[in-house]
């Protein structure tokens, strides 16, 4: 090996004791090759130096090269000893800050190992002027990424906005014809102006409005299952408001742009760009296109911050047939509303500020009369159990409500084993309907830092008698949680507790 592969990866000959290394060595081949896939791989590299041994081990097992570690173009010779290792597998790249004059390099470098390409991905740094591209540069590209490549499954091509400032894909990407393993396209540097034949198999697409629809008119832009006939799932970020509320300038990338979606759509994720104004920008055009859209959508998520009538459109596609809503926290100042209806089985989801939150279970709650749900699952964050103080007698209206599931939220349970306060305790209404109540651990709880973890029964028999005056059931599913004072769910008159706890 070189010695500036040695320098970059700093690869040194480990000071293990002789022991130690004797005793690894005494190990079948099987198990030293299991060893490395735990390890990352410039310490994998590292290790298969220490002696003729580990690198025989290292050098016979291809999946150990698959994957090979990010770099910049400039870093791209250092890939060379190692991507012909992975043989037949293939090999994944990540290759990221790639100015207009690296390309030269950086084609150069895939027209050696294109077709042996399992994952690529690009990252394109922006340009200082955008009017100046290099068309002669870009052709060098768009010749590279002509070729067929018959092991690819994902393929990336980004940059740091939504603008695809590269222009336009090439109609004869890998080869003008369909890749039958690429499963994966993320694309934000180049935009979409055509179906291209090497996307027809492509089932998941990560892109912005302006890559996806890059006319400002939907009737000049390309419906998504034209482009993409086997597609799953849909990501859209960078989304505009319709008009900016202060100078009511047209957006960009308004949601409008892009055909109605028209066909069975299993999951569609959309995000809305975050700008400094401040206030709602309500997107008439934008609800109206998801009121069409959502009827062919499976699962639907969005983060709209600025636009509550979007999020409102969202949940209210599946409202009538809801049986399941879901309130938990989204990172520190955001929650999460869900609804989740079985028949037909459709899942709708909005990222809201704690303030449009409270807005749509207000409304919700309004129309109680005409609802179907059955089960509330809420997190015990103040954001999220604050929403419980509706109008006296609001949640009670709902006719089948009968279920209640609490999830823990490990920030806020204090030392005491409390996870909620009697405050709050005494700012809700009684939920007179409830008849069982579970108690389950967040699905993160072990990624909490905190050495001890622990529920004071004395304060979910607190929780019990001052909400749920009815209740008959109540589920305990914390696994890893001591109980403190278990006693007292015994005494508890009139209900049954049953638990499942650490050991």
């Amino acid at each position: 090996m070189s010695s500036a592969s040695l320098t970059v990866f700093r690869y040194s000959s480990p000071s293990h004791p002789t022991r130690s290394l004797s005793s690894l060595l005494q190990l079948p081949d099987e198990l030293l090759h299991l060893i490395l896939t735990f390890l990352p791989f410039r310490r994998m590299v590292q290790i298969s130096h220490v002696c003729s041994r580990l690198r025989s081990v290292a050098e016979a097992h291809s999946i150990l090269w698959q994957e090979l570690p990010a770099v910049s173009v400039s870093k791209l010779h250092i890939l060379k000893h190692f991507a012909p290792r992975s043989g037949r597998l293939g090999l994944d790249l990540m290759i990221h800050d790639i100015g207009l004059g690296d390309l030269s390099d950086l084609c150069q470098f895939l027209d050696a190992h294109y077709a042996r390409v399992r994952a690529l991905r690009l990252s394109f740094a922006d340009l200082p002027d955008r009017h100046l591209l290099d068309d002669t540069a870009l052709q060098v590209l768009h010749k590279t990424l002509s070729h067929p490549a018959p092991l690819l499954e994902i393929l990336g091509l980004e940059g740091d906005f939504y603008e695809p400032f590269l222009g336009s894909l090439q109609p004869n990407i890998l080869g003008g014809a369909a890749a039958p393993k690429l499963k994966e396209l993320s694309l934000t540097a180049f935009a979409l102006d055509r179906p291209y034949p090497g996307f027809q198999c492509v089932e998941t697409v990560i892109t912005t409005v302006g890559a996806l629809s890059p006319q400002a008119l939907a009737s000049n832009n390309f419906r998504v299952h034209a482009q993409f006939p086997a597609i799953q799932h849909l990501e859209l970020s960078g989304i505009e408001a319709e008009r900016d509320i202060i100078t009511g300038i047209g957006a960009l990338h308004a949601l409008s742009r892009v055909p109605c979606i028209d066909q069975p759509l299993p999951s569609l994720m959309l995000s809305w760009y975050q700008s400094a104004i401040m206030g709602d920008a309500e997107d008439v055009r934008a609800s109206a296109w998801l009121e069409s859209s959502l009827r062919h959508v499976q699962q639907a998520h969005v983060t709209s911050l600025q636009c509550s009538l979007v999020s409102e459109t969202v949940l209210d596609s599946t409202l009538d047939n809801a049986r399941v809503l879901r309130i938990t926290p989204k990172g520190t100042r955001k929650v999460e509303v869900a609804l989740w209806s079985c028949d037909p089985e459709t899942l709708r989801t909005a990222v809201l500020t704690s303030r449009q939150a409270r807005a749509q279970v207000d409304a919700l709650l309004r129309r109680a009369d005409y609802l179907h749900l059955d089960t509330l699952t809420i997190s015990t964050s103040p954001a999220c159990i604050s929403l419980l103080k509706g109008s006296a007698g609001a949640w009670n209206a709902l006719a089948g409500f009968r279920t209640l599931s609490l999830v823990v939220d490990w920030q806020f349970v204090d030392s005491d084993g409390c996870f909620v306060s009697l405050q709050t305790l005494e700012s809700i209404s009684p939920l007179n309907s409830i008849r069982t109540l579970h108690v389950q651990a967040p699905a993160d709880l072990q990624s909490t830092r905190r050495s001890r973890r622990a529920v004071d029964a004395d304060c979910l028999v607190l929780f019990v008698s001052s909400l749920l005056p009815k209740v008959e059931k109540v589920i305990l599913r914390l696994p890893e949680i001591q109980l403190m004072n278990p006693e007292l769910l015994a005494d508890y008159p009139g209900c049954h507790f049953s638990y499942l706890l650490s050991n």
